[in-house]
């Protein structure tokens, strides 16, 4: 990951990849994934408006970003004044259920975490390069526990032209990082990136043998 590209976008608001709306993917699909209030994990969130939805049906969300500044914005943008504590790895910012944890994602431990039933990834994956991706699937498993179910949006493109961020990544390679668990596709459609038509999907990924009552409904 370029750290200082990302730190820079930021600081100069150059933040053209926030989005301004919640994800209507996630309006959509989310309710099949979990049914009563959940701890949910959103790794390199940035100051997105999907973490307020999520909290706003009752989940707890703990983001974590490794820009002061996005982290900052989000509690401002919505006018809370969280608690904030420092340690070893950065600090943490919550407030009413919600909290960020300001970090390198890959440097924290499980115990750095409240509990994890769930995970939102909404621009992680598509945030790395491929060289990083399997780093990430393997960081993410050792965060969570193993029934943890993940519901992820991303992209899918083949144009040339465009070059990542946010990049392209298959549905074959996302099956690929995370050989444990089943795949369930639960939709798809077309949007706009820097004047490029690309496939955006949601997908959600549950451990292969999770028993049928524990799947999600999609």
């Amino acid at each position: 990951m370029e750290y200082d590209f990302w730190h820079q976008r930021w600081e100069e608001d150059d933040i053209g990849f926030h989005q301004t709306d919640v994800n209507p993917l996630l309006e959509s699909h989310w309710p099949g994934m979990s049914r009563e209030p959940a701890n949910v994990l959103v790794p390199l969130c940035g100051k997105s408006l999907d973490m307020m939805w999520l909290r706003r049906r009752g989940h707890r969300v703990q983001g974590v970003e490794m820009s002061p500044v996005a982290a900052d914005a989000f509690f401002s943008e919505h006018d809370i004044e969280p608690f904030r504590a420092e340690a070893a790895w950065g600090s943490r910012l919550a407030a009413d259920g919600l909290s960020v944890l300001v970090a390198d994602f890959f440097e924290l431990m499980r115990n750095d975490l409240d509990a994890v039933d769930a995970v939102y990834d909404r621009a992680a994956l598509v945030a790395l390069p491929p060289a990083m991706r399997l780093r990430y699937a393997h960081k993410l498993a050792s965060l969570t526990a193993s029934r943890t179910p993940i519901f992820a949006i991303l992209f899918d493109y083949d144009d040339p032209g465009l070059i990542g961020p946010p990049f392209s990544v298959p549905e074959d390679e996302v099956a690929a990082l995370f050989p444990e668990y089943h795949l369930s596709k639960l939709a798809e459609h077309e949007v706009l990136i820097r004047n490029v038509r690309v496939r955006e999907y949601a997908i959600v990924l549950e451990p292969a043998d999770a028993p049928d009552d524990m799947r999600v409904t999609t």
